[in-house]
């Protein structure tokens, strides 16, 4: 590829040089001797032609514009613009229903979930047919969503005064029929809520491969919103590491079938433990934080940054 070519760091319209991580990233592309910048998806003035490879960074709110989104990845295949990480293993990740079907099969335990079509939204014979019954409350999203939007929690029994963003089912059922009407969703998930949830998810954050950090996510849907905090590798339980080690392999072993040999550039595995039991919340190979700001020293979030630059480059050559 032409040296005199950059690289870019996709973000969108709305969070494009706003977001420290890209900055970082960016600027340490930069000093390792690249050209680079930070551009948003949506631009279409942008020549990517001028570009060698792209990297899919704050690209938060996509999901608002799958279509377009899809459009955009595979315009840059057209060109033969490397993608990090590629589109096939992107359009793999950000369907839920493949993503915990295939991880299954690979014996890892996922949140049990009920994956509804457009066409079939009847909450309450779903929820029977797959005995949810037994659950308290439920959480019901879309398929592809992002930053809790359009996530809220449905309780049973009616008690869910204690939550933010909650319905009734037939509110809930009400409000996603007119949302497919208006095709603003692909599918529906219903999920159990986890009460696990409230002690946070614990994000384990791979690069080529190796665990470069890990930090813990409050998310606020439900509740008081909390900053994410890096926890050291120490701290972790050793079942919790095992199992967060089996995610990344068996994510790798997804990708590796879906594009011949491919390992990811990045990944991120959210983990939480119920009772005695860890889950796989989800498993983030399209644009997620990185939450690289949560590492404490200096020194550290440097190295991982330098770390995530290189591997850029060395599969931009």
């Amino acid at each position: 590829m032409a040296d005199n070519k950059k690289i870019a760091i996709l973000s969108s319209s709305r969070f494009a040089g706003k977001i420290n991580e890209d900055i970082w990233l960016r600027d340490a592309l930069l000093l390792q001797g690249e050209q680079c910048e930070i551009v948003a998806w949506e631009n279409e003035n942008i020549v990517w032609t001028d570009y060698k490879s792209a990297v899919l960074r704050s690209c938060w709110g996509y999901h608002n514009h799958i279509d377009d989104f899809l459009k955009f990845l595979h315009k840059l295949d057209h060109l033969k613009i490397p993608l990090f990480n590629d589109t096939r293993i992107v359009e793999w990740n950000i369907q839920k229903d493949l993503q915990f079907k295939d991880l299954k099969l690979l014996g890892i335990k996922t949140v049990p979930t009920i994956f509804l079509e457009n066409d079939a939204l009847n909450f309450k014979n779903a929820i029977a047919e797959h005995g949810f019954e037994k659950y308290e409350n439920l959480v019901v999203k879309p398929s592809i969503s992002g930053s809790g939007d359009r996530t809220y929690i449905v309780s049973q029994n009616k008690n869910i005064s204690d939550f933010k963003n909650k319905l009734s089912l037939e509110e809930a059922e009400c409000l996603f029929q007119k949302a497919v009407a208006e095709n603003q969703v692909r599918g529906i998930i219903i999920q159990p809520f986890l009460p696990g949830i409230s002690e946070g998810e614990y994000s384990f954050v791979f690069i080529d491969s190796k665990l470069t950090h890990i930090a813990i996510r409050y998310p606020g849907i439900f509740g008081a919103k909390k900053d994410p905090v890096e926890i050291k590798k120490s701290l972790v339980s050793d079942d919790m590491m095992l199992f967060a080690e089996q995610c990344q392999k068996a994510l790798n072993h997804i990708s590796s079938t879906i594009k011949k040999g491919y390992v990811p550039l990045y990944l991120r595995c959210d983990i939480i433990r119920n009772s005695s039991q860890l889950y796989l919340m989800e498993a983030e190979m399209a644009e997620p934080d990185l939450l690289i700001k949560t590492i404490s020293s200096n020194s550290a979030r440097e190295n991982v940054i330098k770390t995530f630059a290189g591997s850029i480059i060395e599969r931009s050559r």
